[in-house]
């Protein structure tokens, strides 16, 4: 058994004695105050934040104001008091004031806490800005969205924000609507002088039901340039979320839809959105979303008359370049950001129909109408090519060549085929000035040098030509290997003689997505949007897509876009996604940067795909649980040459591992490994011996539900002497373990924090008597008490009476937390009981039903009481 550091169990002894003020044992309670006081509220520094972090990891339901404020230095930069259900209002606003350096707060589930009466989050032109708190966690607070505008403003320097599962809405992050709405829409307006409003770089909004797409879109108009971490699983989003977030604003992503449903190629109808109702209820929502935008512009509008009708300036609408164009822009952008200042559309123009009738250049492939993407057909690759086929009479001379230069089958014909629109726009965007690049930190507004632009109409060999051009095309299939990094042209498209762009109102960067499933129910025109959203962020190193429920939309088409595009890509999940199959999964090998591959739940995945993809790869993290893999697989992970280097590794339900040959070869040469889920697996004792001599870096292991005959307590004294970093284990279901077992496990392991015990029928609560300690002093006055009893015959007890009170053991099991003992016969529940009251509730124990065991009141003066009586079963 090893012993804790001095240093560890003193700031044990101390965050147990802290929280027992106001204890009924006067002696523990007069010792609480006494040390509240010598601890002066924080001058102790580290050492007082350090015990203050670990009252809040074991004792957060028992954190009072009074210990968290004398405990809490004044120089603190980081402070967690997550779950701290008696923590109030008054206590926060002291805690902001007295911490002017704080950067980051974990304020999560504390539900209880009234927000609004915190001046953090109150909306207040003279409350003084924290200048300094660049990190917050709200997940499970009851929070508004008038809370967070609140706290936006006074947290300006704020760039991570969780919020997940909150009551927020899509007006979350729409503090100045008409600002916002002149940015996206490209309006000049003076409140942009200034630049964005916010600085969020990391926002996670999981499970938060009444946040949709349009909530992205206002954030993009929020901070857009900035963002690099965008959590949205369990949400109302759609793919409509993917394009605002490729930097395209309200008007272009409505008429690409309104596009797609004109040219009938309307996105399949399925189960989950509800039919051809279901798609009829977006276009009316998207029809009325565009009509209040508009409205709003004219507001915009009029107001930016007013105010510069004094002047003699123009109310034009000018994109700004350093609110669109806050980084490096593709040089196929640059020109086409250069607009006349009377391309703006005339207020008379600017009605819904007009919108609807644009040539918008981002269209479905199949519905043979306007699109900026083509599929080669020798390859199945996506390029950019000639586009906007079928042009009627009317429309053909809305089409400016200038803008948008074409290449014809005579131009690629001399080339020898092998010219590519890509070059086309690279040719003409050479001939327009280049655009300033802006910090984004200082962002300013300068209006562009316009050039003026005619509007030429096609000639009858141009309108041939285009009329030559195929109107369906298959739908994309990308080969592995390839990938395209340059970002997608944006595109002019000209109504009645005026331009309207679609360049994108800022730069996007995103480095890490996190969606579910249903954000491509409505492919094809989800794929397009999830392949727009990939080229416009070629540094996207982590991409999440949650399957379950939700999973069945996630095809090897989308698999195939990631292949294609993200080359860079270093995380990937599709856990749940089982429409996933082994071709589609192979393709992933042109990720050739792939880290993390989470593949769990992809039942249909055969072995040979599985082992293609570690050859190609290396991968540090594998999650393949429910697949079927084989040994040769897990022999193949074995043998190459970086198997050391590989950290993570589930085979969870891995039915088609017939014996323990695989996993012995796995444990025999990955010695890196920190994480094995082995849930169900074939296992030997030759493979648990292998487990405990190869890996010492296991942080997780779980042997639950395999062969009773095989698992005994032999191995699991082994796994304890020898996994001294085990945190995690779960040994549920094999019954042949006993009370040997689970006290080697709870002694030689120190670190353990979890451990799950179900369905050990032979066990009893013998080995947790070790987590509750008897101070000698109690144990004194308790062969006192039994002298007395000797001739007394009666037993006298209060808990006043005691000089101390038995506590959590300083050596034995000290970071175990959870503790999980579901369909444990013999083990008895009062044991347990008294080990919940007497550790202070700092382990959360399941009893046979599943439910957590609570303290009933009187239960540690019984506990003296059975000791005063000396009763066996105490403990």
């Amino acid at each position: 058994m090893s012993v804790p550091a001095l240093r560890e169990l003193l700031r044990g002894l101390v965050s147990e004695l802290v929280v027992q003020e106001g204890s009924p044992c006067l002696a523990t309670d007069i010792a609480a105050s006494h040390m509240l006081l010598a601890l002066d509220q924080g001058a102790w520094g580290a050492e007082s934040k350090a015990v203050l972090d670990r009252v809040v990891l074991k004792y957060s339901h028992r954190l009072t104001p009074r210990i968290i404020l004398g405990l809490l230095p004044s120089n603190t930069t980081t402070l967690c008091l997550k779950a701290c259900r008696l923590l109030t209002e008054v206590c926060m606003n002291e805690i902001i004031e007295r911490c002017p350096y704080l950067q980051s707060l974990d304020l999560a589930e504390n539900s209880d806490i009234n927000f609004s009466q915190i001046h953090l989050f109150q909306k207040d032109e003279n409350r003084k800005i924290h200048q300094s708190l660049a990190h917050l966690s709200l997940e499970d607070c009851d929070v508004s969205d008038k809370v967070i505008h609140a706290l936006l403003t006074n947290a300006p320097m704020l760039q991570s924000l969780n919020i997940a599962r909150c009551h927020i809405t899509d007006k979350v992050f729409l503090l100045n609507e008409t600002k916002q709405l002149a940015r996206e829409g490209g309006f000049q307006h003076s409140s942009l002088k200034h630049g964005y409003d916010s600085q969020l770089q990391s926002i996670d909004v999981t499970g938060c039901n009444q946040f949709s797409s349009t909530g992205v879109r206002h954030l993009c108009t929020l901070c857009g340039p900035t963002l690099r971490v965008l959590k949205l699983s369990w949400t109302k989003i759609d793919s409509i979320a993917l394009m605002y977030l490729c930097g395209l604003g309200l008007p272009a992503v409505v008429q690409f839809y309104l596009s797609l449903e004109e040219g009938k190629s309307e996105p399949q109808p399925t189960r989950r959105s509800g039919g051809s109702k279901g798609v009829k209820n977006r276009r009316e929502a998207l029809v009325e979303t565009l009509t209040q935008f508009e409205q709003i512009a004219a507001q915009v509008r009029e107001e930016t008359e007013q105010s510069t009708h004094g002047e003699g300036s123009h109310s034009n609408l000018l994109i700004e370049p350093n609110d669109h164009v806050d980084q490096e822009l593709n040089p196929n952008t640059a020109g086409i950001l250069l607009l006349d200042s009377s391309s703006s559309l005339p207020e008379n123009q600017n009605s819904l129909d007009t919108i609807k009738n644009l040539a918008f250049s981002y269209s479905c492939v199949d519905s043979g109408c306007e699109t900026a993407l083509d599929i080669n057909e020798s390859s199945g690759n996506f390029t950019s090519s000639q586009v906007l086929h079928e042009l009627s009479d009317e429309s053909a001379p809305l089409i400016h060549s200038t803008h948008f230069p074409i290449c014809s089958e005579k131009d690629s014909a001399n080339a020898g085929g092998a010219v590519s629109s890509d070059s086309c726009l690279q040719s003409d965007a050479n001939n327009f000035p280049s655009v300033p690049v802006q910090n984004t930190s200082n962002i300013s507004t300068h209006p562009l040098q316009t050039k003026e632009v005619t509007d030429t109409p096609l000639s009858s060999t141009e309108k041939s030509e285009h009329s030559q051009t195929k109107s369906h095309s298959e739908s994309p299939s990308l080969k592995p290997g390839t990938h395209s990094t340059s970002r997608t042209p944006a595109i002019n498209v000209a109504v009645s003689g005026h331009t309207h762009s679609s360049v994108p109102f800022f730069t996007s960067n995103i480095r890490e997505l996190c969606v579910s499933g249903t954000v491509f129910a409505d492919a094809p025109a989800s794929h397009f949007c999830l392949r727009r959203f990939l080229m416009a962020n070629p540094d996207l190193s982590t991409l999440c897509l949650m399957g379950g429920l939700n999973g069945q939309s996630v095809t090897d088409e989308v698999l195939t876009q990631v292949a294609e595009t993200c080359s860079g890509l270093k995380h990937l999940s599709v856990e749940g996604c089982v429409h996933l199959t082994t071709a589609g999964v192979a393709g992933l090998v042109a990720c050739t940067k792939l880290e993390h591959l989470d593949l769990t739940g992809v039942a249909f995945i055969e072995n040979a795909g599985l082992v293609y993809l570690v050859r190609s790869l290396s991968l540090t993290s594998l999650l393949i649980a429910e697949t079927r893999i084989k040994n040769q697989g897990l022999k193949t992970i074995a043998s190459q040459a970086n198997s050391h280097q590989l950290e993570e590794l589930d085979l969870s339900w891995c039915e088609d591992l017939e014996d323990d040959q695989g996993l012995n070869a796995v444990a025999s040469s990955c010695h890196g490994l920190r994480r094995l889920i082995l849930r169900e697996c074939v296992l030997s004792h030759k493979t648990i011996g292998l487990i405990a001599e190869n890996c010492h870096n296991i942080t997780e292991l779980s042997i639950a539900c395999c062969d009773i005959s095989v698992i005994g307590d032999d191995d699991v004294i082994l796994l304890s002497q020898n996994l001294a970093a085990l945190q995690t284990i779960d040994l549920s279901w094999n019954t042949n373990l006993t009370n040997a077992a689970v006290h080697a496990l709870l002694s030689n392991c120190r670190h353990l924090i979890t451990a799950n015990l179900s369905g050990l029928k032979r066990i009893t609560a013998a080995p947790f008597a070790g987590l509750i300690a008897v101070p000698e002093e109690l144990s004194e006055f308790v062969a006192m008490k039994q002298k007395e009893l000797e001739s007394t015959f009666t037993l006298a007890l209060a808990l006043s009476d005691l000089p101390c009170l038995p506590h959590r053991s300083t050596f034995y099991a000290t970071q175990l937390s959870d503790l999980q003992l579901q369909y444990s016969d013999f083990v008895q529940d009062h044991v347990l009981s008294n080990i919940v009251a007497i550790t202070l509730g700092s382990i959360k124990i399941l009893d046979y039903y599943g439910s957590e065991v609570t303290a009933s009141e009187g239960v540690v003066e019984k506990f003296v009481k059975d000791l005063i009586l000396d009763r066996g079963d105490v403990l």
